[in-house]
């Protein structure tokens, strides 16, 4: 079966209101957003319209995304880290989850403070 980002958004906008569908990306956005001012998660992209708000995308990336995070914070958490970073996937997810742990793979291959 395919189905198209648009599609399975749209989907979940029937399934429930306010990011209450309980599928994949209202579920993201439940565990990673800031709450909005109607006590919802803040939505990190307009079912209907596709467009992104780039405040809450912002918020993810400085709170969520490890790759981004060690890149960042490397100079004074790397030591620290240093023979304990363990990360595994498949070769192949729904999401493409996959890819952002081989990116992480390139950016820990290129450290050398520590290494």
């Amino acid at each position: 079966m395919t189905i198209t980002m648009e599609a399975y958004n749209l989907l979940e906008a029937v399934l429930g209101s306010r990011g209450r569908s309980g599928q994949q990306f209202d579920i993201w956005e439940a565990t990673y957003s800031p709450m909005d001012e109607d006590g919802y998660p803040k939505r990190l992209w307009n079912k209907l319209t596709g467009e992104i708000d780039p405040e809450v995308a912002e918020y993810w990336r400085e709170n969520y995304d490890l790759s981004y995070i060690l890149q960042r914070d490397w100079d004074k958490i790397g030591e620290r880290l240093k023979g304990k970073l363990h990360i595994y996937t498949g070769d192949m997810d729904n999401y493409y989850l996959n890819n952002a742990v081989y990116l992480m793979e390139e950016f820990l291959e290129s450290t050398t403070a520590p290494y």
